[in-house]
C-alpha cells in the first residue's frame, strides 16, 4: 500500500474527558481531537486547561499524558477474573476509560487496487488509516498481548478476543499480514459485527502478537471488544465484559480559499491553500445552498492559484473547496 510520509510527532495516549459505557450509551463518548490536544499540550499551562476543561484532576498529568511508543491491548486474567486495559511499556497500565489512542495523520495511506485489501476496507484511491503491524516512525505501535494467566487455566493455552460493537464515522478492521504481505482478517465492520467471526485467537500464557488496526474516515471511534476462553477446570466458557476502547483517527487540514482579486480580463483568481499533495474539490453556488463542482485539482505544493469561473447573469457567486 501506498502511505504518504509526514512530519508529525502525534503519538501520544490522551486523557479522557469521558469514560466510554457512561450514560447507558457504551459507544457515545466525547473527547478532544487530536488538533486540538495536540495545540493544548504545548505548555504546562495548556496541560492544565485541557484537564479543567475535561473536568479531571491535576495530579493525572504526568501519567496519563504521556509519550507512547509500543502500547499493548492488554488480556490478564487472575482468581476468577479478567481484566482487560491498555499497557504502555514505557508507562505502564490504564483503563481504557481514561485514554484515548491516537491514529496521526502519518498512519494515513491509500487503498491499493486489490481486491485482497478492497474486501474487507473500501474502494481502491480511498484513504485508509493505519496503526501498523511493523513499526513505524511518528505512527503508534498497538499491539495485543496477555498476562498474567497460569498455564494451563485454558484448553490450549488459547483465549480469544472478539469485537462487539462499534460506534464511528467509518468502517474499523483489524488485520495481520503475511510475509508475503497479504491481509489475513481478523475483525471487519464492513459487513457487520459477528462475534462468532469477528475475533482473534491470543495465546494465553505471555501472548505477544503484532497487528494492523485500520480506519477508513478520520474521526472518533469507539470499538467494543472483550475476551474469552474454556477453562479447564469446569469445561465452560468465561467471558469478559465488553471494554471500549477509543481512537482518535486525525483528519487533514481543511482546504481554504484565500485572497481573491479580480484580475485586468475581469476574471477573479484566488489562492487554495490545503495539505501538499492533497486533492480538492472545487465548488461554486449563487444562493449557499446548491452547490456545482468547477474543477477538481491536486495542490502539489499547498498553496497555489485558482481562477474562479465566471457566470453570466448573475451579480456574484460564492465558491468553497471541500475533501473528497
Amino acid at each position: 500500500m501506498h502511505r504518504e510520509r509526514r512530519e508529525t510527532k502525534n503519538t501520544k495516549l490522551f486523557l479522557s474527558g469521558k469514560k466510554a459505557g457512561a450514560g447507558g450509551n457504551p459507544c457515545v463518548c466525547q473527547h478532544p481531537s487530536i488538533s486540538e490536544a495536540k495545540v493544548m499540550l504545548r505548555t504546562h499551562r495548556w496541560q492544565t486547561a485541557l484537564l479543567r476543561w475535561l473536568g479531571m484532576t491535576l495530579s493525572l498529568v504526568s501519567v496519563l499524558l504521556c509519550e507512547a511508543a509500543h502500547v499493548h491491548v492488554q488480556i490478564a486474567y487472575a482468581n476468577d477474573a479478567w481484566d482487560l486495559h491498555i499497557f504502555d511499556f514505557d508507562s505502564g497500565r490504564y483503563d481504557p476509560g481514561q485514554i484515548t489512542i491516537p491514529v496521526s495523520l502519518a498512519a494515513r495511506s491509500f487503498i491499493p487496487d486489490n481486491s485482497h485489501y478492497t474486501g474487507f476496507l473500501s474502494a481502491t484511491g480511498k484513504p485508509v488509516w493505519i496503526l501498523p503491524q511493523n513499526e513505524q516512525p511518528d505512527i503508534l505501535n498497538l499491539g495485543l498481548g496477555s498476562s498474567r494467566i497460569t498455564s494451563g487455566t485454558f484448553t490450549n493455552n488459547q483465549i480469544k478476543l472478539s469485537f462487539r460493537r462499534v460506534s464511528g464515522p467509518g468502517h474499523f478492521s483489524l488485520f495481520t499480514s503475511t510475509p508475503f504481505g497479504a491481509p489475513v482478517v481478523h475483525m471487519t465492520s464492513l459487513d457487520g459485527v459477528n462475534p462468532t467471526n469477528d475475533f482473534i485467537s491470543v495465546p494465553a500464557v505471555a501472548g505477544h502478537i503484532h497487528l494492523n488496526w485500520a480506519f477508513t474516515v478520520a474521526g472518533t471511534y469507539c470499538i467494543g471488544l472483550a475476551a474469552s476462553g474454556r477453562l479447564n477446570s469446569t469445561g465452560q466458557i468465561s467471558e469478559s465484559v465488553v471494554v471500549d476502547c477509543i481512537f482518535i483517527v486525525e483528519a487533514p487540514p481543511p482546504p481554504r480559499l484565500l485572497a481573491p482579486r479580480p484580475q485586468l480580463d475581469g476574471a477573479f483568481v484566488c489562492t487554495l491553500k490545503s495539505e501538499a499533495h492533497g486533492v480538492c474539490h472545487l465548488e461554486n453556488s449563487v444562493d449557499l445552498r446548491n452547490w456545482t463542482p468547477f474543477v477538481t485539482v491536486t495542490n502539489t505544493t499547498g498553496r497555489m492559484e485558482i481562477i474562479l469561473p465566471q457566470t453570466e447573469n448573475t451579480p456574484f457567486q460564492f465558491c468553497r473547496a471541500t475533501l473528497p
